[in-house]
């Protein structure tokens, strides 16, 4: 099991370890999530906070946030 602040670190980079910035972070890495990213209701943020928590630890997990670029990622 990861701890949660220390996979933030992971992709976030030098930001604040927070979940904005992770967002932040993999939006700039793959802008299709963009659309997931914004308003909707209360049940839908916290749904694709869930899902983007779980990009990150995959990201993680993979060692694809430790390049800290999206080169290899297919369009």
């Amino acid at each position: 099991m990861q701890d949660p602040v220390q996979m933030r670190q992971n992709l976030t980079r030098d930001g604040k370890p927070s979940k904005a910035n992770v967002l932040t972070n993999l939006i700039e890495l793959f802008p299709e999530l963009n659309r997931y990213a914004s308003g909707g209701s209360e049940w839908e943020r916290r749904y694709y906070g869930h899902i983007f928590t779980a990009i990150g630890s995959g990201m993680v997990a993979t060692g694809f946030a430790a390049a800290g670029s999206a080169e290899g990622v297919v369009e």
